[in-house]
């Protein structure tokens, strides 16, 4: 007979809960049951909870949790290393970059989408560990055990490779339209590099659809800006339920007229797709370190409480030594424990100077202010040369644009951009002919924003 595992997974949808049990043998999936349930209040009484618990009784372990996209601050960035130990280490720079959230509050995971000669892409996810705690103890609350935590949006990813909805050529845009919610995601080429989560409440349905019509083109527009442009994006509206009118219409009005529409049942489930993952163990988890290190430690008792049992029936002097040494190790456990919060306070002390005395540093470091770098490109500006844009970026750089008579003159102000002390580096793009102009781009990097790194 062929051996069987589960894999099983609850994702929250606004006040609904959606699951599903999986079966796997080999690499076949089967679907062994499914449902939706209410999702309690916070201060539901004792007799909802009880009721959810029975609901959710045909969950088999291990149990992946899905978190909406809402909740989740998920980049897709492309990382210059191919090695994976290096990987960590810098998801955790770009998280402190783009997250308003201090890291120490935060669960942090990643997971490699693709390896190309340039570095790694790498889907970036970050949570406030209240949130996942909230969750964890909703589900404990109805006797569900999870064994991972991960995000909606990616399991409707797997969903969509797994029904051959992913198209390995071009860009593409796919859009989840339901009431709890709708969420973006847009690949290049198979690969996903944006997800993003839509905001569909408004005070009439127009409204809202406008409002979430508009969001896509501007997600768009910022994903041309930042990949480049890769022809006209076809977009394929994934609806659950009537067909949602007011949205293509506003879409059309956004510019965005080759709109497709399929109906979300004809697809996996998101729930199925993180049931998938959770059994191949795909790389993004948001489990709380804090949860692991519970789970090591009952599975240590465990082992340790059924070696003594084993061990009492043999011999009753190995017992009491036995004991004995469960006693000693809990005992440095316990100290190891304290010793541990004892640092953990200090550590993030001593974090959060750090990030003050660099904050003070950069507003206190007039050398690279704005009229420093002003004064410095206008005393190495050529004659002839023209600027029609000054952006300055406080502590890390500024990018001008400008027009000149001669190539000669836009190469002479590169060299002399080199030569200050006031820059690290200076990139050139252009010069390009436009009538009798010669139009550039140049990238300046401040020589202090190396130094202000902490």
């Amino acid at each position: 007979m062929m051996a069987r595992d589960y894999s099983s997974a609850v994702v929250a949808y606004g006040q609904v809960f959606e699951w599903c049990v999986l079966s796997r043998a080999k690499d076949r999936f089967q679907l062994l049951a499914s449902g939706r349930a209410e999702r309690p209040a916070a201060d539901a009484p004792p007799e909802r909870l009880a009721a959810l618990k029975q609901e959710l009784a045909a969950l088999k372990p291990p149990v992946a949790a899905g978190l909406p996209a809402d909740q989740v601050l998920l980049r897709v960035v492309t990382l210059p290393t191919q090695d994976d130990a290096e990987l960590g280490g810098m998801v955790q720079l770009q998280v402190d970059k783009f997250s308003p959230f201090p890291v120490e509050s935060l669960v942090v995971s990643h997971e490699v989408l693709q390896r190309r000669a340039d570095g790694t892409v790498v889907a970036i996810g970050a949570v406030r560990e209240a949130a996942v705690d909230a969750l964890g103890r909703q589900l404990a609350a109805a006797g569900v055990k999870l064994a991972r935590v991960d995000v909606t949006v990616l399991g409707w990813w797997r969903a969509l490779r797994d029904a051959g909805e992913i198209k390995p050529r071009g860009r593409q845009a796919l859009l989840r339209w339901e009431d709890g919610g709708a969420e973006l995601l847009a690949l290049d080429d198979g690969v996903p590099v944006l997800f993003r989560a839509l905001a569909t409440e408004g005070a009439t349905p127009e409204s809202a659809a406008a409002d979430v019509a508009r969001e896509v083109r501007l997600a768009l527009l910022a994903l041309e800006i930042e990949h480049g442009p890769r022809g006209l994006c076809p977009l394929t509206i994934w609806r659950a339920g009537g067909e949602p009118a007011a949205l293509v219409r506003a879409l059309h009005a956004e510019g965005l007229l080759e709109v497709a529409l399929r109906p979300l049942e004809s697809l996996p489930s998101a729930a199925q797709g993180l049931a998938r993952r959770g059994a191949a163990r795909e790389g993004l988890d948001l489990t709380p370190p804090a949860w692991r290190a519970r789970e090591q430690e009952q599975r240590f008792r465990r082992r340790m409480w059924s070696a003594a049992a084993a061990g009492l029936g043999l011999w009753l002097a190995a017992v009491g030594t036995l004991l004995g040494g469960l006693r000693i190790e809990a005992y440095r456990l316990r100290r190891a424990q304290l010793q541990l919060q004892a640092l953990q306070a200090p550590a993030r002390e001593i974090r959060e100077v750090r990030r003050r005395v660099t904050l003070v540093r950069r507003y206190l470091n007039r050398r690279d202010a704005a009229l420093e770098c002003l004064r410095e490109i206008s005393a190495l500006q050529p004659a002839g040369v023209t600027l029609t844009s000054f952006a300055y970026r406080q502590g890390e750089g500024l990018k001008l644009s400008g027009e000149a008579e001669s190539v000669e003159q836009v190469y002479s102000f590169k060299t002399g951009l080199d030569e200050s002390e006031l820059f690290r580096s200076a990139t050139l793009q252009g010069p390009q002919g436009r009538g009798e102009k010669q139009l550039f781009d140049i990238d300046l990097a401040l020589a202090g924003a190396a130094r202000e790194e902490p």
